[in-house]
Parts: structure tokens; C-alpha cells; sequence
């Protein structure tokens, strides 16, 4: 029994039966069906044995469309395609049966008298004994088909039957010896056709095109409107039942009904004009609910995932996901060798169709959902199997597509209109009249409604577009509350050279400190929405010399606003600059180290650029003291800096210490080469660090310094083994390691390898171009 308004609705819904089926089936002379094939002539009805074999001299194996791809598989479709360019039907005699047919169809299939179908023809098929068409789903070839039509000429044959599915309703229909059987259902029902057992059968198959609104009103639903009205607005009132402790979703009443339809359709497909059976009948009365009860309506496509348990009869194995390991056979446990279970996990998300004014939020939560038809129910576009792993049993992933109509109170339209497209409510708020006297109260309440959800959207949002729009918002509000509220979720980031005079109106309006304290939030990965890796945020960083132009420059700021907030800004990015180089020499392995400095040349180059915008020489020193700190081991990226810098005018290059920088590194590359080259018969690595209180660690130090001992063999335990393991790779040493598997314990062999006096010769070399290229640098400076 339903116990929420929602299921009740869902219940009504479900119950509704429309005028028509899925599918239907009806027959008609052969008179007047004049078909000619070039190469064979006139076909003759019933079609003979002599004919059929004709037919398939001039045919080619049938293909059959997946996802983007166009097939040839054997064991999926097994039939013959008479090419279209040989086919010729009178269709003036043709129209006569065909014309009136079509309407008894569009009536069989539920469609109103208004509309009307066409018929587009597709193909010609014969099916030989033996061959068959494996269930499938017709795709849409045309914005307007809406079904397909299945013409069985004339035969003596047994088998070939075609099955048709929708939902877990299934028919099935033979053709017949003497007259033209037509079959047609909508195009998403799946459907089969069964091997031949005896004899030949030839079909000829048309796409069924819509001209017309399949969502005529009908005057029997409005007692049901009614009703659906008033669940309705029981719905928006009604607070769920907790699904566990803490379920956040039952907080407060859900702001949208999320109605899934039975039928599916391609994205240029679904419209209001084209829903199918009693997908057109639902939408009818929802409409009119709607209507009654003050709301408002959108049609959405809906993607469902859905994660179940399974079972199957056969003993537990190990299985992968998807194919198998060894080649490209399919998984063994097919779907329909598997009960499915309980579901593990859920989750819908909904896009609107073409056309719709507004976006959606794409997440729905439970609360908000009514299935019409169980989704179990129906069939799937795409299932995964994963088998039983020792840890857990099997499970089956599977995707459907489903329409979607989604219902919300006109008065709630702007939450729904900002959670489904966050700039366009931005838009909205800053479109309100400054001389209408009810706008700051409406607008006001607008914000209020926009807080509620805004850290989330703002996260999932394009935070480049949404910035510059929330500073202006922020600005016109003049709150300073509301004005934090607005700005904490977002990252430094999105922060762009333009937003600088926005930046200095709001910090006149709210203060120094209190723009301070924004930028650390920004600066903060908890606090913004967006968690930004330094590679990304580094690349931000060469932004930001224009970022304190622009803030510097606004002449309209008093008492040089605008250079206190360029300054305080910096300083904060110089900070978060240090701690990384800091951060990053400490990294271990050698290639990650270089790799990970060198992100940071550009960056620190910026920040020089930007504290001498600032006239910042403390930050200056700060920056030049920790990437010149001969502990670091930095010297790689002080080469990068210099490069950086190339289009630095020379007198600037000087005054932001890029010149100070290059002289150490001269200093230190001219020591390096002053040493002696590698003896050949020297073998001492000197870049390990052992580090504090590791004893195996101690003894490698010494082995790997000791330029006379190549080759070390030591008893070690398996624990003690794999640490040195890691060591010798998160170093990135030239050394080998095996174990030999005698005695207890094990021995470990490490042998230094040749490598290292390749090393040691490439690494002079680029230390030799690097001086060259600092040299060249200094040479143009001074």
C-alpha cells in the first residue's frame, strides 16, 4: 500500500490505461502491393521457394546498428538485406491498402485522431531456414519516427515468429499463407525475430513517421487531474519518512515531482508532442494538475544506474568485469542466466530535452522520484556483470534510459531554475529594477532561496562564469554577511584580472580585513568548492601580475585601496609558494622532485613580477632566499626561472631578484663542474638520504658511498627486503636488486649498475648547457 503522497500519485499513475497498445497486429489483402526487385522481376504472392532463391542470388548479409557502429555479426542478426535501389513498389496502388491502414494502426497504437503516421520505407529482408534477429531496439532514424512497421508478404513457412516486449508484457505474431500481415509497435520495445524452421520469409519493413500532437486533451481525465492536483500539493507539503539515522533528504518537503514514463526516446526524440501510449495520457493529466495546483513542468531524458546482487545455480568463481582476461569471448554468466537480488545502490540523474527553457539539477534524490513502472521492469541499454572476488558475491550493473516529466510549485521556480543553471539565476538577480519598490524585497527573498543550496552549485558550476556575477551580486547587496555567504564557496582560481574593480568596490563597502579574510577562505582547499592541485592553481599564479595592475590601477579607489588588496594578496600567494617549493624539495625520487619544481618556475617568477608591482622587496627577499637555499637542491629550477623571465624587460629582471637568482645558480653549476669527473673505477652514489633511526637504511648509505664495493649480498627478512626495495626505487638509485632463495633468511644482491657512470657523464653535460644558458642571461644583464 502506497503511504506517501508521491507513491499514491505513482499508484494513479500506474493504473492509468491508455486507449492503445505497444504493439499491434492486423492483415489485408496482397492485391494491391505491386512489388518489382531488379534482377528477379514481379514478385509473386504468396512468395514461392523459386523466388526466395532468386532473392537471396541479389541480397547481402544484413547489418545492424550498436550505439554509433554499423555491425556485420552472424550470431546477432542472421538474414538477408535485398539492397533498396532494386526494390520498386506501385505506390499508387500501394496507398490504397497502406493509407487506410495506417490510421487503424494509429488508432490500435493509442494515438489521437488527430495525428496521423507515415510510412517511410527502410528495407526488404528475406530470412532463409534457420536465420534470425536476436532481440533488440530499433534506433529512431528520424526526429519524427515514432514506431516501426513490419509488412510479412505471403508464405508458406513455419517459425520466423516475431516477438515484441514492452515492460514484461510479450506477443508474439506469425505471418500468413495468403494475406499481407502488418505488425507495428513503438520503436523502443524491444523485439526478436525467431530462426525459420521451415521455408522462406520476406518481409518489408517501414519507419513510422508522427505528423501531429500525440498529446491531445482528453476529456475522461479530469477527475484524475483533480485528484493528481491534490497529491500534488500534498507532495510539496510532505516531509519523508527517514530512511536511516541522519538521512539529509528528509530534512524538509522535496522541491520537485520526478515522474518517470514508461517509453524511451532519443535526445531529439523526446517532446511534448511525440510521447508515446500512455506516456501521452500521464503527461495529460499531469499537465493539468499542474495546473491546479500552481506548478510549473519540464520534459527531461533520465539516466538510471542501478547496482543489484545476483545469483546464479553454479559453483562461486573468480570472473571479471566485462570480457574475458584470456580473449574477446563474452562473460561467462550472460543476463539471463542471473536472478537478480536486492539493490545495492541507485542513482538517477535527469537532463532537460531540447527545447526546455531552463536547466535541471541533474541529481535526484529519492524523495523526488515516482516510477510509473518499476525500472527492473524494464529493459536496459547496457548491463555489466562482475563476478563473485572472494570478498563479495556477484553483482550486475545495468543503465536505463528513461522520458522523464518533472513537476515543481510555481512558487518554488526560482530554486529550481538556480540549481539547474546557477549563472542564469545570477542573471535573474541582477536583472531586478532598482526603481521598482518591491524588487529589493523579492530580490532578497530570491537570495535567501539561492543560500540554501548555493555552496553545492557553485562546486558543480563553472566557477569562471559564476565569479564575476557573485562579486557584482555581492556589490549591489552591500551586505557583508550575505556578501561572504555568496563568495566562500569558491577557489582562488576563479579569480581573473577583469573582476579587480569589483574587488576594490567591495572591499571599500566591507573593509581591508574583511577581504583578507577572503582570500583565505579562497586559499583554503577545505573551505572552496573546488579543490585545486598546485599544478593548477600554479598556472593561475602567472595571472596574477595583471590581477594587481588592474587592482592598483583603479584610481576611483580612496587612499590606494586598491594597492593594499593587490599587496595582501600577494603576500598571501608568496606564502602559499614558499610552503610548496618547501614542500617539494622534500620529495624523494628525483625526476618527481625536478618535475614538480619546475611547475613551480613560472609561478615564483609571477610572484617576483607581483611583489615588485606591489613594491613588496620583504616578499622579494623572502621568495629569492628560500629558491637560492642550497639545502633544497633547486638548481634545476632556478635554470627554469631565468628561462621564464625571457620576456621580463632587463630592468625589471633586476629589480624582482630574477638577476639575484641567476647568480647563485652560476655559483652553484661552476662548483659542480669544478669538481673532478667520475674515476672509472669510482662506484660511490653520494644523493641518497637515509634519513633518522633506520639502521638497514645506515648500512645501504654506506654500501652505496663506498667507491670500491660494487656488489652487496645481505641477509634480510622479507619485510626488510621490500624496504630497501623501496628505497632503492623511490630513489631512483642505479642499482640492481634479486634474492637469493637459500638459507634463512633469504639474501639480498644488490650490484650497482653501469649506469651510474652514464649518469654522472649526462648530468655534467646538462650542467655544462644550464651554465651556458645562465651565463648567456647575466651576460645581457649586466
Amino acid at each position: 500500500m502506497p503511504h506517501s503522497p508521491r507513491e499514491e500519485l505513482s499508484a494513479l499513475l500506474r493504473d492509468l490505461r491508455s486507449d492503445g497498445s505497444f504493439c499491434t497486429r492486423r492483415t489485408a489483402p496482397a492485391d494491391n502491393l505491386v512489388i518489382d526487385v531488379k534482377g528477379v522481376g514481379k514478385l509473386r504472392l504468396p512468395v514461392t521457394a523459386a523466388q526466395a532463391k532468386e532473392l537471396r542470388l541479389i541480397a547481402r548479409p544484413a547489418r545492424y546498428g550498436y550505439r554509433e557502429q554499423t555491425i556485420l555479426d552472424r550470431r546477432v542478426r542472421d538474414t538477408w538485406e535485398i539492397p533498396r535501389s532494386r526494390v520498386r513498389i506501385d505506390n499508387r496502388r500501394w496507398n490504397r491498402t497502406l493509407r487506410p491502414m495506417l490510421d487503424i494502426l494509429r488508432d490500435d497504437l493509442g494515438l489521437p485522431p488527430a495525428s496521423s503516421l507515415d510510412a517511410q520505407l527502410h528495407s526488404m529482408l528475406l530470412y532463409e531456414t534457420g536465420q534470425f534477429f536476436a532481440p533488440h531496439q530499433d534506433s529512431e532514424k528520424n526526429d519524427e519516427m515514432i514506431g516501426t512497421l513490419v509488412v510479412l508478404l505471403p508464405s508458406r513457412s513455419t517459425g520466423g515468429e516475431l516477438v515484441v516486449e514492452h515492460r514484461l508484457e510479450s506477443v508474439r505474431h506469425q505471418g500468413s499463407a495468403s494475406a499481407l500481415t502488418f505488425v507495428a509497435f513503438y520503436a523502443d520495445t524491444r523485439h526478436e525475430v525467431l530462426p525459420v524452421v521451415l521455408g522462406n520469409r520476406v518481409v518489408v519493413t517501414y519507419n513510422l513517421l508522427l505528423a501531429g500532437d500525440t498529446t491531445a486533451t482528453r476529456t475522461d481525465l479530469t477527475s484524475l487531474a483533480s485528484t493528481a492536483a491534490e497529491l500534488l500539493d500534498r507532495h510539496f507539503t510532505h516531509t519523508p519518512e527517514p530512511r536511516w539515522h541522519g538521512d539529509r533528504q528528509t530534512l524538509e518537503p522535496p522541491d520537485r515531482l520526478v515522474a518517470l514514463l514508461d517509453h524511451q526516446y532519443t535526445e531529439r526524440g523526446l517532446r511534448w508532442s511525440h510521447l508515446k501510449g500512455g506516456d501521452a495520457a500521464r503527461a495529460d493529466i499531469l499537465r493539468h494538475a499542474a495546473e491546479h495546483a500552481n506548478c510549473e513542468m519540464a520534459l527531461a531524458q533520465a539516466e538510471i544506474h542501478e547496482t543489484r546482487e545476483c545469483y546464479d545455480d553454479a559453483p562461486p568463481r573468480r570472473r571479471r568485469r566485462g570480457r574475458s582476461r584470456w580473449g574477446d569471448e563474452p562473460d561467462e554468466a550472460p543476463d539471463s542466466d542471473l536472478t537478480l537480488g536486492e539493490i545495492l545502490d541507485s542513482e538517477v540523474t535527469i537532463s532537460p530535452t531540447a527545447g526546455e527553457p531552463h536547466g535541471l539539477d541533474s541529481e535526484v534524490s529519492a524523495a523526488e522520484l515516482a516510477e510509473l513502472t518499476p525500472t527492473v521492469d524494464l529493459a536496459p541499454y547496457d548491463t555489466e556483470y562482475t563476478g563473485y572476488m572472494g570478498n563479495w558475491g556477484n553483482t550486475m550493473d545495468r543503465w536505463y534510459r528513461r522520458a522523464a516529466i518533472v513537476t515543481w510549485p510555481r512558487e518554488r521556480a526560482f530554486a529550481i531554475r538556480a540549481k539547474g543553471d546557477p549563472v542564469g539565476a545570477l542573471d535573474d538577480l541582477l536583472a531586478f529594477s532598482a526603481t521598482d519598490e518591491s524588487s529589493p524585497r523579492a530580490r532578497a527573498d530570491d537570495v535567501a532561496t539561492l543560500l540554501r543550496f548555493w555552496p553545492e552549485a557553485a562546486r558543480r558550476g563553472d566557477q569562471h562564469r559564476l565569479l564575476p556575477k557573485t562579486l557584482r551580486l555581492s556589490w549591489e547587496l552591500g551586505d557583508e554577511d550575505l556578501a561572504t555567504r555568496l563568495l566562500r564557496p569558491f577557489a582562488i582560481e576563479a579569480v581573473a584580472p577583469t573582476d579587480a574593480t569589483v574587488l576594490v568596490a567591495l572591499a571599500e563597502q566591507h573593509g581591508l580585513e574583511w577581504f583578507k579574510r577572503q582570500i583565505s577562505s579562497w586559499l583554503d582547499r577545505r573551505q572552496a568548492s573546488i579543490a585545486s592541485p598546485a599544478p593548477t592553481r600554479a598556472s593561475w599564479i602567472e595571472c596574477l601580475p595583471n590581477l594587481c595592475t588592474n587592482l592598483g590601477a583603479d584610481h576611483h579607489a580612496p587612499g590606494g585601496l586598491g594597492t593594499e588588496l593587490a599587496r595582501a594578496l600577494t603576500s598571501r600567494i608568496g606564502d602559499w609558494l614558499i610552503s610548496e617549493v618547501d614542500q617539494a624539495a622534500l620529495i624523494t625520487t628525483p625526476s618527481r622532485r625536478q618535475t614538480t619544481l619546475g611547475a613551480l618556475a613560472a609561478p615564483t617568477l609571477a610572484v617576483l613580477r607581483a611583489a615588485g608591482i606591489v613594491d613588496d622587496s620583504r616578499l622579494r627577499d623572502r621568495i629569492v632566499g628560500t629558491v637560492c637555499d642550497p639545502t633544497l637542491r633547486t638548481t634545476p629550477m632556478h635554470v627554469d626561472v631565468v628561462r621564464a623571465s625571457a620576456s621580463v624587460p632587463l630592468v625589471e629582471r633586476d629589480a624582482i631578484g630574477v638577476t639575484a637568482i641567476a647568480q647563485h645558480c652560476r655559483r652553484a653549476l661552476e662548483a659542480e663542474l669544478a669538481q673532478p669527473a667520475r674515476a672509472h673505477d669510482d662506484w660511490s652514489i653520494t644523493e641518497f638520504q637515509p634519513g633518522n633511526g633506520c639502521a638497514d637504511c645506515t648500512t645501504l648509505a654506506a654500501f652505496l658511498t663506498d667507491p670500491a664495493n660494487r656488489q652487496i649480498t645481505w641477509p634480510l627478512a622479507t619485510p626488510r627486503r621490500q624496504h630497501i626495495h623501496h628505497r632503492i626505487d623511490e630513489a631512483e638509485l642505479p642499482v640492481t636488486y634479486h634474492t637469493t632463495r637459500q638459507g634463512s633468511p633469504h639474501k639480498l644482491v644488490l650490484t650497482k649498475s653501469p649506469d651510474l657512470h652514464l649518469r654522472d657523464t649526462e648530468r655534467r653535460r646538462a650542467s655544462k648547457r644550464s651554465l651556458d644558458t645562465i651565463q648567456e642571461f647575466l651576460n645581457a644583464t649586466e
